[in-house]
């Protein structure tokens, strides 16, 4: 099986990740791809921090995107979105981004919560069961708000979660639930791959006990690169990921209908 579509690209407007739109447009040409879709890190007037492009960047990453666009139009689909933070006080925001791209990925880096300076906690290090139903209760949220058409990495909670007990499961569940409620893709995120992987030998994520609770469910899963780089797009990371679908029968689906 080969992907040759990828809804989740980075740009090096974010500040960690390298690359001009041009730059992805020719990997993507290279390996073949039929669509790409890039959903940089938008700006944030609720979590602050530079893992995201700046307010002031934003007009400058839509006119990147679309001139790229056009110089690939009959070669490469090009789609411009954005990958977001959800919170309940941030409706007007996520209205403002959503007018201008073609679609919003849910990417919850963060849950609010009085444990740092900036009154934020880092998804990918929550270690405590209320953290986790915290977590799946924005997730509920942002997926019943209608702003957003894919959900990135949703198991990114059961990164530094000790094991999989009852609150990880629920929130498994929960999450999964309100993804085919609200006809929200899950993502399987190949970008956790690249990262250290824990003394079991597990990445962060993706894990096999959320997405058997999806494939038991039905929800609809979509493989997506997370490239930070023009080289993520299609690498060893992305050749596992495909393994591992199969191994655990699971069937992505390789082009989205919700644009």
């Amino acid at each position: 099986m080969r992907i040759r579509t990828n809804y989740h690209t980075h740009h090096h407007l974010c500040g960690h990740a390298k690359g001009d739109a041009e730059a992805y447009a020719k990997e993507a040409v290279r390996h073949g791809f039929t669509v790409l879709g890039f959903s940089d890190h938008a700006p944030s007037p609720v979590y602050k921090n530079n893992a995201r492009m700046a307010e002031s960047d934003l007009e400058a990453y839509i006119a990147d995107v679309n001139k790229t666009r056009r110089a690939y139009s009959g070669t490469l689909e090009i789609k411009l979105g954005l990958e977001a933070e959800y919170d309940p006080e941030g409706h007007e925001w996520l209205r403002s981004l959503k007018e201008k791209v073609e679609y919003l990925v849910l990417g919850q880096h963060y849950i609010r919560r009085d444990t740092d300076k900036h009154g934020q906690n880092f998804a990918l290090s929550l270690s405590e069961g209320e953290a986790v139903m915290k977590y799946a209760a924005l997730i509920e949220k942002g997926l019943a708000s209608g702003f957003f058409d894919l959900l990135a990495h949703p198991d990114i909670y059961l990164g530094n979660y000790p094991c999989f007990d009852d609150y990880a499961q629920e929130a498994a569940h929960r999450i999964v639930e309100a993804a085919i409620q609200h006809r929200v893709p899950l993502e399987f995120n190949a970008n956790g791959f690249r990262k250290r992987p824990d003394a079991n030998g597990l990445p962060p994520y993706p894990r096999q006990e959320f997405f058997e609770i999806a494939r038991r469910k039905g929800a609809q899963i979509v493989l997506s690169s997370d490239a930070h780089r023009p080289e993520d797009l299609y690498d060893e990371s992305m050749e596992k990921a495909l393994r591992i679908l199969d191994q655990w029968g699971i069937v992505p689906k390789e082009k989205l209908d919700f644009i």
